[in-house]
Parts: structure tokens; sequence; C-alpha cells
């Protein structure tokens, strides 16, 4: 099928449209911050826009983060966006990562950096409106990139193929999804492509000194964006050589000078105001101002590797690393916004881009005579073909093949240097400077394949796989639909409809009321409008009673703000919050007014008294308006939720799930069933003539699974069961703790106890890490997020590893309810220069922000417990002999240990030096104590030394078979009569008293004779 020039123009048009608008609704729906790296990018933008140029110290880098080392040519594209989207409004978001109290409203739920809230909904104010106006800079660029993407394919493509594969481009969900967010592998994606689209007619002519020096310039541009495009300029040098064309003095002085014009302004702006001379020497000192400055794993990792910054280098086990891992992650995120894609997504592609690719290598061997005579569509070329070059596709194939392994290295690197999966498995770190080059190999292999009828038929199924994937598997994903924005700003916008500014003390005040439209037949919208004074810590539940004018009850609520979603340990001073509940109601006859009693309760605590609010007579004219009950046969529905959420979504912790019978059956006659059996009765019930109502509030033991309702009988029988009447999505929290095989009971503050841990492994190389479990239990609710301190100590009490965390890496303890136990698996880096030894790991726990407070012990006001022992490398110093024994011995103990010898000598103050040579004959199970007895002429005990080897440093169940232990002891025999005395010595367990047997003595010892 041939197009006409008009028509390809106007169907291109259309799709460049097309793109944008959804680019368009993609950065209107994307929450902010969940897209990589977006937040540290804006927080560059805003930086700029403010100051009008980067960073120009340290502290200044600290404060906008890991991206104020980066070139900063696409920040400053979109910093006057960000100026001219501003608007009077909120200047901040709520930062999971800054206070650790968010994490509390997040419990169970993901955010990349936000606790996203009404903040961010339409219409756009503040931080809000100049965050999307920056993603404008994006979509143009994206729009440019799809420009130079398609007139490149049209020198090797009909039109037709090459508007499929640009389509296909527009519609590739990873492209899509960063065209419409901050970041930029926009930018870098639009020069590349400027970059191939003036390189491409070099396959067919000779290049103009223009030419050359036009791409110096947009590749030193490139390389202001991004540092990936380091390689880039090889790309040139491999176009020659492909070639066989000379590259000679002039082009290379025109590219390498529009290069350099280009690079040097940010490499003199760094370099000034950074260098590091004075402190790293040459040349570190010149490398270390790109590389210092904001917490950033692969410069952080890079920083390591030339001993710059202080940063210790993770190890890497090539041959144990998860490479499967690591290649299906990257080539994911090439296509899908999310590395979690079902396979069933994933995998048609990748064997789709496999054939495409094996099709392209094939395509090498097949002569393209016909492209020889039949020039390409696009006419500004026509003229300048060049049949010697044009005569085979194979330059075109083999120079995009080797574009693609240009930016490869560098991901790989940064996977070796970090051992990071997540940083450094990005696709679109390829997918943007390579689009056109895999464009092209694209082309190449479904034309080798199917011709041209059936590569565009390929095409068009790719289009509609890519467009189908992204309404029903990547949109949901990308825009949080699971997860709605909560109902709650840093400012009130406008008064609510009713007036109150009722104080409820500790912090806590009542601002009004709003009345939602909305009817349900057993339920009454209302929204109570909330606002903290102070920072809360505890979590109030809310506890709302209707009645008539009568004081007749006529409806019941109880829950924490926004259903549980916002408690209010999570509320920050001056957070505006607007908690719909839906008031399950009783049916009545007409009422004239409505009475509210609003009540704050905290566990534990009585609260204060309830306010009683007189609602305006509307409002009694909806409830007297609410739809007639249903009464024909027995029925029960969940009520509506005012969380943003359906009620056939799940429920979580915190979450009050109210239901209506339409039986007037009493509160005990009804009880939710978990999945494995157990029985939940409401927590506020009411009956009335016609139906009933039930509140459940689900807490944090409840079971994640399906819930059924039962209806209960006088006798507590199930009368009728209503199956799967909800879904409880909890997360998975324990009761009670396994069996340890190294209990504690530890209380740390009556905070928390550490009932106990297992060590499964006790021996590690310096340089490598052992796995460590604790076991953790709550006893009481905490305000404070506490990190975990590791400091593996030698017998010196020398740190040569550990490392601080959170527990499990993410859980924090102010998320943990008391009684909950926490299990924490993890692995205990130990320094590479660790020397041979017995360490012991000393663990605590302190306030994430204030290291220097940890929590003490209960009982003994000490910071922290041992755990271990651990052997680390060989034995250590102390238990290596100096000398040979003065009088050498054979005695076996057992099965594992052997008397090599000993050597006595005397000591002023009456002291005796013992030095005993023992050989592990095999590794010991336990480790034992070892028993010097002197004994009389009479067999009396006179003296007793009873220790572990090597002063306890080495003990016995760390000695390997084969090794020499070296026991150097001084034993004090002032209290010792004049006399002959007979020294016996032995090996016992201490746990149990069992000595380890001696041959030929039943009594289990050996004798050294003495003269005192």
């Amino acid at each position: 099928m041939t197009l006409s020039p008009s028509l390809t123009k106007r169907i291109f048009l259309l799709l460049l449209l097309l793109f944008g608008l959804l680019a368009l609704i993609f950065s209107v729906n994307i929450p902010l911050g969940e897209s990589p790296d977006e937040y540290a990018h804006f927080k560059y933008v805003q930086f700029l826009a403010e100051h009008g140029r980067p960073p120009i110290n340290m502290a200044e880098r600290e404060t906008v983060g890991y991206r104020s080392k980066w070139p900063p040519l696409y920040q400053y594209l979109a910093a006057p966006l960000a100026r001219w989207g501003w608007s009077d409004g909120p200047d901040s978001l709520k930062d999971v990562s800054s206070n650790s109290r968010n994490a509390i409203a997040l419990d169970g739920l993901n955010a990349m950096v936000f606790l996203h809230t009404d903040d961010e909904s339409f219409p756009f104010r503040g931080i809000a409106r100049s965050w999307r106006a920056a993603r404008l800079a994006s979509i143009a660029l994206s729009l440019g990139t799809l420009i130079f993407l398609f007139l490149t394919l049209r020198y090797e493509f009909s039109a037709l193929i090459s508007l499929l594969i640009t389509a296909a481009a527009a519609l590739l969900p990873e492209f899509l999804f960063i065209s419409a967010v901050i970041n930029d592998d926009a930018l870098l994606g639009f020069l590349t492509a400027l970059f191939l689209w003036i390189l491409w007619p070099l396959f067919r002519r000779e290049g103009t000194w223009q030419r050359y020096l036009a791409l110096g310039i947009v590749a030193g541009l490139a390389m202001t964006t991004k540092y990936s495009v380091l390689f880039l300029p090889f790309s040139l040098l491999w176009l020659h050589l492909l070639l066989k064309r000379p590259f000679r003095l002039l082009q290379g002085g025109l590219f390498a000078g529009g290069y350099l014009l280009m690079v040097s302004g940010w490499v003199f702006f760094v370099l000034y105001h950074f260098e590091q001379i004075k402190t790293f020497g040459l040349p570190k000192g010149l490398i270390a101002p790109f590389l210092l400055g904001g917490v950033d794993p692969t410069t952080r990792a890079l920083a390591a590797a030339i001993k710059i910054g202080g940063y210790n280098a993770p190890t890497f086990n090539f041959f144990h690393a998860p490479w499967r891992e690591w290649l299906q992650t990257f080539f994911v995120t090439a296509l899908f916004p999310r590395a979690d894609m079902s396979v069933w997504l994933w995998i048609p592609l990748l064997v789709f881009f496999i054939a495409a690719l094996i099709g392209s290598l094939l395509s090498l061997r097949r002569s393209q005579k016909t492209a020889a005579n039949t020039p390409s569509a696009h006419s500004p070329t026509r003229k300048s073909v060049n049949p010697q070059i044009r005569k085979s596709a194979n330059p075109q194939i083999l120079f995009s093949l080797g574009y693609i392994l240009l930016f490869v290295p560098l991901p790989l690197y940064r996977f070796v240097i970090t051992s990071n999966i997540a940083e450094t498995a990005q696709g679109r770190h390829i997918l943007f400077p390579a689009l056109i080059p895999l464009a092209m190999l694209l082309g190449f292999g479904s034309r080798y394949w199917l011709k041209e009828r059936g590569a565009a038929a390929a095409l068009i199924a790719l289009i509609l796989f890519f467009s189908v994937s992204m309404a029903f598997a990547v949109w949901p994903k990308i825009t949080l639909a699971d997860f709605p924005p909560l109902p709650m700003k840093t400012s009130l916008d406008s008064p609510p409809q009713l007036l109150l500014n009722n104080d409820f003390g500790n912090g806590i005040r009542l601002l009004g009321l709003d009345f939602p439209d909305g009817a349900d037949p057993n339920a009454l919208p209302l929204t109570l409008v909330w606002q903290a004074q102070d920072v809360l810590d505890a979590d109030y539940t809310v506890q709302l009673q209707l009645s008539d004018e009568n004081d007749r009850l006529l409806g019941v609520w109880q829950g924490q703000p926004v259903n549980g979603r916002y408690p209010t340990r999570a509320w920050d001073k001056g957070d505006v919050i607007y908690d719909t509940v839906w008031l399950p109601v009783l049916g009545s006859a007409a009422i004239k007014s409505l009475n509210l009693s609003v009540a704050l309760r905290a566990a534990g605590e009585d609260g204060g008294a309830a306010r009683v609010i007189s609602l305006p007579a509307s409002v009694a004219s909806k409830f007297n308006a609410l739809p007639p009950q249903v009464t024909a046969g027995f029925q029960t529905r969940l009520l509506p939720r005012g969380d943003g959420f359906d009620v056939r979504d799940p429920y979580r912790y915190r979450s009050a799930m109210a239901l209506n019978l339409n039986i007037p059956a009493s509160g005990d006659a009804v009880v939710l069933q978990a999945p494995d059996g157990q029985r939940y009765a409401p927590t506020l019930a009411l009956t009335g003539f016609t139906n009933a109502i039930a509140i459940f509030n689900v807490d944090w033991p409840w079971p994640a699974g399906d819930y059924d309702l039962l209806l209960l009988n006088e006798e507590g029988g199930v009368q009728k069961t209503i199956a799967k009447i909800a879904r409880v999505q909890n997360r998975r929290r324990l009761l009670a703790a396994p069996p340890l095989s190294h209990p504690l009971n530890a209380n740390f503050n009556n905070q928390f106890e550490l009932l106990g841990y297992e060590l499964p492994v006790n021996r590690v190389l310096p340089g490598e890490e052992f796995e460590v479990t604790l076991v953790w239990k709550a006893l009481t609710v905490n305000n404070t997020s506490y990190k975990i301190f590791n400091h593996l100590l030698n017998a010196e009490g020398t740190q040569y590893g550990g490392q601080d965390r959170i527990p499990q890496g993410y859980y924090s303890a102010i998320l943990w309810n008391p009684g909950e136990v926490v299990i924490d698996r993890y692995a205990v880096p130990v320094a590479a220069n660790a020397p041979n030894g017995i360490y012991w790991l000393d663990l605590g726990l302190y306030p994430e922000d204030d290291p220097l407070a940890p929590l003490p012990l209960a009982d003994t006001g000490q910071t922290g417990v041992k755990l271990g022992p651990v052997k680390v490398g060989g034995q250590p110093a102390a238990s290596l002999s100096p000398a040979p024994p003065d009088v050498p011995r054979q005695e076996q103990f057992g099965d594992s240990i052997a008397l090599k010898g000993y050597s006595l000598a005397r000591e002023a103050d009456k002291q005796l030096r013992l030095n005993l040579y023992w050989e592990a004959t095999a590794s010991p199970p336990l480790d034992y104590t070892l028993f010097i007895h002197l004994v009389d002429a009479s067999g009396a005990v006179a003296a007793q030394f009873d220790s572990p080897p090597v002063n306890g440093l080495y003990p016995t169940s760390f000695w390997d078979a084969g090794e020499q232990i070296f026991d150097s002891r001084r034993l004090d025999l002032s209290e010792l009569s004049p006399g002959e005395y007979t020294m016996r010595l032995g090996w016992y367990n201490s746990a149990s008293g069992q000595r380890l047997p001696v041959s030929g003595n039943p009594e289990n010892f050996v004798e050294i004779n003495l003269e005192n």
C-alpha cells in the first residue's frame, strides 16, 4: 500500500495530535512523584526557577538532592514552565520520607514519594499546578522525538511502515509514561533522535562540514543533559568504520569543537565551584565534583570505587549475581512503567522482538539489489543516493546494533558496583537514547520475515497490543486507581456549610459540617471538617449518634477519620481533613429535626464530653426524603464508604464496615466469620422496627481474605449465612513468636522486647555477610520511628561491620501494634579488613532522628545487647603459638581436643605462667570449659582455675579441625602452702557438668606434676 505525501502528512499530524492528547491526559492523571526520579528532577527545576542557576556549594546540592550534580539542561527548559504555572496554594506536599508518621496512613499501601491528598487534585493550585506545568516540557520534547524518528525511518522504509513504527513508539507504555512526567530522558530522547536524523544521510553520501559541526553540537547538548551518553561520539567512529570511510581531521575537529563548545560551560562551572584537588589530589579532585552531593547509590558506589567520599563499595559476586532477574527487569521496564507486569504481557513482546532481531541479523545476508534501483520515497535524498552504499542495508543494521551496545556498559557497570536491580535495570536508559536504532531493527526484522504487507499487519497488531495493555494493565497502576487521594488539604479553601469551630481538646478542632449530595435508603452522608491544631500522639475514634426531636436514636457510627485511612497520629499541624461518613440510619416515620452527637475516643481513654449539634432543617428534609426501605425477604448489604473506595474494594486495618439488615435482628445475632473460622461481633449495633445496623471495625489481627456474615439464632447456632459479604486485606501480622534457638527477652524501655534471635551461620569471611533473624514484640504504641543499630565488634570493641537499618528495611516501628510480633531477617556485612577472630553483634534501638539517644534496657539501663558470637576468618591472633611447647605431650580429650604440650614458668608474687598447646582433631560441637585443679599429696583440691580457653576469646565450638590453639594462663599460687602438688586438666560442658572422656582415666583428666 502506497501513501501519497499529502495523506502521509495528514496521518502523521493526526498521530502527533493523538500522542500529545494522550500524554496530556497521562500528565494530568499520574500522581505527582509517581515516576522514577521525578521528585528529584522537580526539586532541581524548582531551584533553577527560583535562583536562575544550579547549586554552587555542597550545602545547596544536599538541599536540592542527588540530581543536583547532574547536568541541568533539561531542568533549565522546564524551569520557566514551573515558574509560569505557579499560583497561590500549597507550596509543599506530604513527603513520606520526611515524616515517618505519614507511613501510618500508608499502612499496607504503596506510594513512591508522597502521601497523595486533595492538594494535588483539580483545580490545581500552588506546587501541584507548577509541577504539572513543568511536565509540559517532556510532552513537547517527546513530540519532537517522534518527528525525528519518523523522518529518519523514511530513509529506509515506506511511508506506511514508517508511520506504523512511529505509532508503535508513541503508544509504547514506557515512552508515553516518561513523556508525561518530569524526566530528563525526554530531552535525551529528543537530542539523540536529532543526532541520528542528522547522521543518517552519511550512509549515502559524504557529509558537509556543517553536518559534522551540528553533530558535535547536538552530542554536546546531550552530554549536558545526562552523562549516560558519554559514549555517543563513538557512534560516529563506528559509522565510518562500517562504511570504510576515512574520518578526516577537519571532520573530527569540527565535531570535537562543537562538542566541547557545548560541554565546556558545564564542566567549567562544576570545577570552579566544587573542585576537590586539595582534598583528594589529582585526578580524583577533578572527578569528585561530579560524584559528591546528595544520596544516590550509583554515584556513591562510583565514589567508593575510586576511594573518595568515605563510602564503602558493596561486594559483588559475578557468578552468583541475579542476572536473570536483572535482564528481565531491564526488558520489562523498557516497555512498561512498572517491573511487576504480568508475564502474559511481556513474554509475547519478548518473542516478537527477538524474532525481529533475528530477522535483522538474517537480513544481513540478503542482498538489497532493489534498493539501488528504487530510491527512498524521502524526496530530499533521491538524487543523492549512492548505489555503492545503498545496495545493501548491512551498514544500517550493524550500526544500529553497535549503537545500542554503546549504552549497555554503563547500566552493567552500575549493577556491578551497586548490586541494586531496581536502581540499575531501568530499560528506559536504552529506550530513549536508542529509540531510532531499536525502531530500525524492528523494521528490518519485520520486513525480512513478513515482507511489506505482513510487516504492516504485525506492526498494527503491536499497536493494538500496546493500546489494550495501556488501558487495562498500565493505566490502573500508574494512576494509582486503587489508592484514591486522601480528602485532606493543608489549608481551608472555603468555610463548611455549617460553621462550628468546636474545640475538642488534644489539638483537634471540628471546623464544621458539610452535607454532600447523595442518598441511600439506609445512610445519610455527612462530612466532618476537622483541623489539626497540633501533632497528636494517639489515634482517636469518631463516634456519632443521630437522634430526632424526641431523642430517639436513629443512627450510629464509629470509625477513625476518613474511615481509617488518615488516623489522627498521622495528622500534621494545620491539616484540614474532610471526613465523609455515610451515617447508617434506621427506618423512621417523618421527623421534624435532627441532632448529631459527636465524640472522640482514644484507646484506653474516656475522652471528652460529646458535642451535640443541631442539624439544619434541610438535613431533616433530606432524611425524610430517603428512598423507602427494602422489606421483602431477608437482605443485608454493605453501606457506602466515605474513604474513596467502593464497598466491593477490600477493607483494611482501621476501616469501618457498616451493614444494614432489613430485619429487626439484635446486634449480638450478627457476626462476621473470617477465613480461618474466627468470629467477630459488631462494635456497634442498633435495632429498629424494620431494620438493624451493625458496625464492624477491622482490627490489625484480623486475617486477610473473604468474610461471611452469619445470622445466629438465640442458641448461638447459625440461622443464615451470607458468603463473602466483604473482603479484608490486612498486612500479615503475627501474634505469637516462633520457637527460638537464642531466646533473650530483652526489654527496651518498656516499648519493645527483643524476644530472641536466630544465627544460622556463625562463621564468615572478611568482606562477606552473615544472616541474622531478630524476633521483636511491640509493648506499646510508638509515635517515633526507630532504627536498629548493628555493630559488629571484635574483642577490643572495635567495629568491623554492621549497618543501621529500619526493621525489615521498611516496616517502621511507628506501625507496630501492642502485642504484635515482628520478624526481621537481614544480612550483616563484615568489613573486608576485619582481622581474624571472634566477634559479637552489639544491637539496640535509637530514634531515627536522634542517633545519640538509644533506648535503654529496662532492667540494666544498658543501651544494647550482645548477639553471637561469630567467627570472622581464621583463629584469633591471641590463640596463635609464638613458640613450641617446652614439654611435648599427647593426650586426647573426647574426639575433638588433644593436648600437644605445655610450658611452665614461675613469675613474681607466686604467680605461675601456664601455656597450653591444643589441637582440634575435629571441630568440637560445644563450648567447653577447661578446669585446672591443684591437688595436694592427699588428693584434696587445694586450688581451682576454671575458664574458657584463650581467656574466653576463642570458644571451642569455633575451633576448626587441624587448628593449633595456644592458651596462656597466669595462675595465682599465693594462697598455697609449701609442698608438692599435682595439676589436673580436663574439659567439661558447663551446662551439664559432663567431662570429655580421657582414655585410661575414669575421672577424665590428665596430670602435670608441680613442686611449690
